[in-house]
């Protein structure tokens, strides 16, 4: 997706800072939050015209179907993006972005215990997207860190590091999974960040995806900050057979990314712990 240094480089925080977000670019990490983002722009940095742009603490949609329409929606979670453009010029674009992240404290008696985690992302692409150009683009991506995060849209990152690489640029169902070593009694933090874009034509729906699922060793459930119990990792499908011959058209990595925005970007997390307050 498309990097925008001309547009204010929103910092999450949490709902209650969504005001200081708007008026100044900019919000203290809280222990949790939700936010989204739908925008209409057409140019390229470092020349870009922002022409419409919503930002929202669960639902933001901008533009009209099916010329040229985003929108995006975030719970605890779940994060859900979807773009459209109908014979638009190449350089007009439609974005929408979700964010949700959450802290958490897995009680004991000291120790370490390891998180199983489940992502499952289900959307469609079409309008032949092409790296760093014209067409529909996805991507998908879950941050860790011993500290509250603050996110960044433009840059498409969160102040901590990967624990899911990269997803891009597929149709179908995919689930991916990761294990997380933790110590009993210490807090840390997740971030899940799902991004759609169309430049010119097409549609990217990943409206009703992801779905984040986690298991506590002896198979407990995952409990955030944010007071919401998360579904299993078990409970999270695996994608039937057709998903699964889908998903092997995605590609994953930190290298040969297809969003445009981020091939403007610089592509790595920011160092753990330190939010970036770049303006």
């Amino acid at each position: 997706m498309k990097h925008h240094p001309a547009a204010p480089p929103n910092r999450l925080g949490s709902v209650a800072a969504l005001t200081l977000l708007v008026a100044t670019g900019h919000a203290a990490a809280q222990s949790h939050f939700t936010a989204v983002r739908a925008q209409i722009d057409r140019g390229e940095p470092p020349i870009l015209e922002v022409i419409e742009s919503r930002i929202d603490a669960s639902f933001a949609e901008v533009g009209t179907m099916p010329e040229l329409y985003a929108k995006a929606r975030a719970s605890f979670g779940n994060n859900g993006a979807l773009a459209t453009a109908t014979h638009q010029p190449l350089d007009l674009g439609a974005y929408a972005e979700s964010i949700w992240m959450d802290g958490f404290t897995i009680a004991g008696d000291g120790g370490q215990g390891v998180l199983d985690i489940s992502v499952q992302l289900t959307g469609t692409l079409d309008g032949g997207g092409q790296p760093g150009g014209p067409g529909s683009n996805s991507s998908y991506r879950l941050f860790v860190s011993s500290s509250p995060m603050t996110c960044d849209f433009d840059e498409m990152s969160c102040t901590g590091t990967l624990l899911i690489a990269p997803i891009e640029d597929f149709s179908g169902t995919h689930v991916a999974t990761a294990r997380l070593p933790f110590t009993y009694g210490q807090t840390f933090y997740l971030a899940s960040y799902l991004g759609a874009e169309v430049l010119g034509h097409g549609q990217a729906d990943f409206f009703g995806s992801a779905h984040f699922g986690a298991t506590a060793p002896g198979g407990g459930p995952l409990v955030g900050s944010s007071g919401v119990t998360y579904a299993l990792a078990s409970a999270v499908p695996e994608p039937a057979p057709l998903g699964a011959l889908l998903a092997g058209l995605m590609v994953i990595g930190l290298a040969g990314r297809r969003m445009h925005r981020f091939n403007n970007a610089s592509g790595a997390p920011a160092p753990e712990g330190q939010p970036r307050m770049d303006a």
